[in-house]
């Protein structure tokens, strides 16, 4: 049976032609989305949202017939939206956090002069490493 024809028994209610769409076109979405991302575990989330976009906008597409463009079309934006979201939450700059709390990691003092034994400059060191351990627990594990 064609793509079309499956659509058109989906759009009428038949869910299970939804079922064989993805059956046949998730093998081929997900290897996409595995040469675009290069992360198996992305590449199955990417896989999986795209097909969940492709359910709840499939009533919207005016030209059946092509089918295969649009979805590669949808997994290719879905893609985007993955590597946009990973640059944006992977830009960690330790010259920010220094300019941030006034406090520079490399040195013994900071910016205002305490020295290492100062109660503040301890509760600084604190602060520093809680955003530091905030900011780890953040990076995935293959990258750890």
């Amino acid at each position: 049976m064609t793509d079309t024809k499956l659509i058109e028994k989906f759009l009428d209610g038949d869910v299970n032609a939804f079922n064989t769409l993805v059956w046949r076109w998730q093998k081929p979405i997900f290897n996409f989305t595995l040469k675009y991302l290069n992360n198996v575990d992305d590449a199955k989330d990417i896989t999986q949202r795209t097909f969940i976009k492709v359910y709840s906008s499939l009533g919207k597409l005016k030209e059946k017939d092509k089918f295969s463009s649009w979805l590669y079309q949808i997994a290719l934006n879905q893609c985007r939206d993955e590597s946009k979201r990973k640059k944006n939450k992977n830009n960690f700059s330790f010259e920010e956090l220094r300019e941030n709390i006034g406090f520079d990691i490399s040195s013994e003092r900071d910016e205002s002069g305490m020295s290492e034994h100062n109660p503040s400059r301890k509760l600084h060191r604190n602060e520093l490493n809680e955003l530091l351990k905030s900011a780890l627990a953040e990076i995935p594990e293959e990258q750890k």
